[in-house]
């Protein structure tokens, strides 16, 4: 999970021009958005079973940041842990294939992927 979110997020950072993070322990500073981001994994981690790991780190990889923040909102707007095991469960799917019609809404999609939840009907 470390491994791939550093990537994830020091891309991100890059994209910006701004310094990466360091990834180590102790004092680290990321910007806000970014760290919200990274708890939508952390708690989809922490609530799902063993063998699902690749599958939501791959599901949360798929993700725009904008679907990564919602999901996020939904957890914090009630955060218990029946809603982040919730959280696990849907990312444990594995990421889907992205229809043409969502593909086509703007230059920002990745086209990799993302949740059933955020596809065009």
């Amino acid at each position: 999970m470390a491994e791939t979110a550093k990537q994830d997020l020091n891309a991100k950072l890059r994209e910006k021009g701004l310094p990466t993070s360091r990834w180590q322990t102790g004092d680290n500073k990321v910007e806000r958005i970014l760290g919200t981001e990274l708890l939508t994994l952390a708690w989809a981690v922490a609530a799902a079973d063993e063998g699902d790991m690749a599958a939501v780190i791959a599901t949360w990889v798929s993700l725009q940041s904008a679907e990564r923040l919602w999901l996020a909102g939904r957890v914090l707007a009630n955060p218990n842990d029946r809603v982040r095991r919730g959280l696990a469960l849907l990312m444990s799917a594995g990421p889907t294939a992205v229809t043409e019609p969502f593909a086509k809404s703007g230059p920002s999609q990745k086209g990799t992927g993302g949740l059933p939840l955020f596809e065009a009907p």
